[in-house]
């Protein structure tokens, strides 16, 4: 069972991920592979952050480069919530292609 701090935490991921702007690269029917844009405000560039990829499938691997994603989707949240850690970037991927 989720505490009340695992739930506060997915609910601001949520409306954090509002704001994450995704560009697909490669995309089957069975998963996507993204890239996260961020701007530079310095230079008014846009560049790629982070390379993720998601799953319909959530039993397959889905990943993100972000730090949130590799430092707390560890083994022990897996084999407690039986999926990795959906980080912003995921959920705003996922949210795109309908594969909530």
């Amino acid at each position: 069972m989720e505490t009340s701090q695992q739930i506060f935490s997915q609910k601001k991921r949520v409306q954090k991920s509002e704001d994450v702007r995704i560009q697909f690269t490669v995309e089957t029917e069975k998963f996507c592979y993204y890239n996260v844009i961020k701007t530079e405000k310095l230079f008014r560039e846009d560049y790629i952050a982070y390379l993720g990829r998601i799953t319909k499938n959530p039993s397959e691997a889905e990943y993100c480069g972000c730090g949130d994603f590799l430092n707390r989707s560890t083994q022990n949240f897996k084999n407690e919530h039986g999926h990795v850690l959906q980080c912003k970037h995921m959920m705003q991927a996922k949210k795109i292609r309908g594969w909530n």
